[in-house]
């Protein structure tokens, strides 16, 4: 009898850390956030990070001007298996059905096109400035995005690289908050 592989992400975990962090997630300051370690089944993520595609091959956007200077890949057929099976199980309906309970959003829906999503990385001496994510889809103006989810495939992480994800009030008067981007860490 052959044994099954532990699914990417365990979802009916998932679905119980949903409900259970809900009110915490919506009182986090400054924004309604939260952060899981250990987010995807531990050999997954490290074999997604192992899959994860150079800079230098085909289908990368080079986001390259004042605000930003890293890469992105959101074309689906350019990115490796384990990374696409990843984002599939990220955009199942049962995961954006947990986060609607963890977000107290109904109706919640993935956008299967990746806009501006997919695969991102930022290179040693790459940056991204503090800035509001577009919330009016590109193609479909009725869209609004209302939910990011971050999983960080770095390994190893030294802190002394910088690159924290800062969550700034919202007057701008000051950082909040700063999460470190580890290893199979999720935001």
């Amino acid at each position: 009898m052959a044994t099954t592989a532990e699914p990417i992400l365990d979802l009916d975990k998932w679905y119980a850390y949903c409900t259970a962090q809900s009110e915490r997630y919506k009182s986090n300051k400054p924004y309604p956030h939260t952060v899981v370690d250990d987010f995807l089944n531990r050999e997954s993520a490290r074999v997604c990070m192992e899959a994860f595609p150079k800079v230098e091959d085909a289908g990368w956007i080079h986001y390259l001007h004042l605000n930003e200077k890293k890469h992105g890949l959101n074309k689906m057929d350019l990115i490796p298996e384990p990374l696409r099976d990843a984002i599939e199980v990220l955009n199942s309906p049962e995961f954006v059905r947990s986060l609607g309970v963890l977000t107290g959003i109904d109706g919640l829906m993935s956008d299967s096109t990746l806009e501006r999503g997919g695969l991102h990385q930022t290179k040693t001496g790459g940056y991204l400035n503090i800035h509001a994510d577009f919330t009016v889809h590109p193609h479909h103006r009725n869209w609004r995005r209302r939910v990011n989810v971050l999983v960080y495939l770095n390994d190893p992480w030294d802190e002394s690289y910088g690159g924290q994800l800062e969550l700034w009030e919202r007057d701008m008067s000051a950082c909040a908050c700063r999460i470190s981007p580890v290893f199979n860490r999720s935001v």
